[in-house]
């Protein structure tokens, strides 16, 4: 189980990162989530840890879909910002920042609220280690959910990252165009 743990956390951690320099070819996009992903992932072990909460094979992925579901978070966060730094450019960099937590939280705590729902309805499932899973998934997205939204602030206060620049490459405008599709026909949806 460790090694599996391992295996697919260090996988996931590699495609972050190779996503995040891809799409935002800028070091404090790519930090700020890689430190509140490895936040939300540390203070999970611990939490599971202090409760004595056994992982069994079911439950050894939770680590990567933690991490994923935590970068889907920030990534809302940060094309937001970007976006709202590219129509105000003469904004306060606090005031922006303001501005992109209070305009996205609704809208990721929904998706985040269906996801836990999701996951527990795993809890009905008669079978030890499913439940488990279930519930680490469940508190998983909470924790994740307060993370994002208490150190995106904070760290973009402190790395301040640079404005949004055009991207010159053809396979990073694509991906941002198919990223900002999904996005939009995400939100039109709900």
């Amino acid at each position: 189980i460790q090694d599996d743990v391992v295996v697919f956390g260090s996988a996931a951690l590699l495609v972050i990162i190779m996503i995040l320099v891809i799409a935002f070819r800028q070091l404090g996009w790519v930090v700020m989530p890689l430190i509140t992903c490895f936040t939300t992932g540390y203070i999970m072990v611990c939490l599971l840890g202090l409760l004595n909460w056994p992982i069994s094979v079911v439950s050894s992925n939770f680590l990567s879909l933690l991490l994923i579901i935590t970068l889907s978070l920030n990534i809302h966060l940060i094309v937001r910002y970007r976006e709202l730094n590219k129509d105000k450019p003469e904004s306060d960099h606090l005031a922006l920042i303001k501005e992109t937590v209070a305009s996205k939280f609704i809208s990721c705590l929904l998706p985040a609220l269906t996801t836990i729902v999701a996951f527990a309805s795993l809890v009905v499932s008669g079978i030890r280690q499913v439940i488990d899973f279930g519930y680490i998934m469940c508190l998983g997205i909470m924790v994740a959910l307060l993370t994002t939204f208490i150190l995106f602030p904070a760290l973009a206060l402190l790395l301040r990252p640079k404005a949004a620049t055009a991207n010159k490459d053809n396979l990073s405008r694509a991906l941002l165009n198919t990223a900002k599709k999904l996005y939009d026909q995400a939100n039109a949806a709900s």
